[in-house]
């Protein structure tokens, strides 16, 4: 069963078109990234897919109609964390910001703690938990804010531009966290322009108000003309393959074991 089915969606603000009859599935289990230039109508589509915009078309979440959820549902479904952590940190302390969703859920205090404290951990945010979200660097408040939707354990997580901003080292730790996530079974759906990041999901959907393309990320990134007529680039690492003839690699420890192969393949 699809996590995620979107049938013809269109949405517009007045008169401006944002999404023009996009239609796509994401696979349970899947990590897949959307990229496109700014105004394509990525952040429409999560304010979509969440309920906080409704469009035309249809949305299902695991077979069942979006609006055939309750509310309290549909947070323990579909979780969404912003661009920018600051438009979701609002508490006095880390541990608030993280169990303010738990609390409006009307969980019991003892599982808001035990759920919290366990995130911060998973996190490596326990230093942080009595801390003022706002004196945090922004790779910690965009941790705090992903965990604050975690800790509710959406069956699904929408991560809108989730490595933008960040220093290289808070960069890996957030990929890391991606990974780790997924690995627990979150379906996990990328708004980015992080290319980078785009090749390492499971496939690439190239958003312009309307799909243009969707598949593999090799595929995807082999397409440079599609690529270029949407404001879109390769990553570094694929034009470098495509020069030296070699297959496309996925991840850094992939493109180590085609140069190792390529080199014995010399002996």
């Amino acid at each position: 069963m699809d996590a995620i089915e979107v049938l013809n969606l269109s949405y517009a603000y007045e008169d401006q078109k944002a999404l023009e009859d996009v239609t796509f599935s994401v696979e349970k289990g899947e990590i897949v990234t959307i990229l496109g230039p700014n105004g394509a109508g990525k952040t429409t589509l999560f304010l979509n897919l969440v309920g906080i915009l409704k469009g035309d078309g249809e949305i299902k979440l695991f077979g069942k109609r979006l609006e055939d959820y309750s509310r309290r549902e549909l947070v323990k479904t579909i979780g969404m964390v912003f661009q920018n952590p600051d438009d979701q940190l609002f508490m006095p302390t880390v541990f608030d910001d993280v169990a303010f969703g738990l609390i409006n859920l009307g969980f019991e205090r003892g599982e808001v703690v035990e759920r919290v404290n366990e995130v911060l951990i998973k996190f490596g945010l326990e230093g942080c938990r009595d801390r003022y979200p706002h004196h945090l660097s922004f790779g910690e408040k965009k941790k705090v804010a992903i965990a604050s939707v975690v800790c509710i354990e959406p069956r699904i997580l929408l991560l809108d531009e989730p490595t933008a901003n960040l220093d290289p080292i808070s960069r890996e730790e957030l990929v890391k966290i991606i990974r780790d996530l997924n690995s627990d079974g979150i379906t996990i759906l990328i708004a980015t322009h992080d290319v980078d990041l785009a090749l390492q999901s499971d496939r690439v959907i190239i958003l312009n108000r309307r799909i243009v393309k969707i598949g593999k990320p090799k595929d995807v990134f082999l397409d440079l003309d599609t690529l270029k007529q949407n404001g879109l680039d390769a990553p570094q690492i694929v034009k470098l393959f495509l020069k030296l003839g070699f297959e496309i690699p996925q991840s850094l420890d992939e493109a180590i074991e085609i140069i190792a192969k390529r080199c014995n393949s010399f002996h």
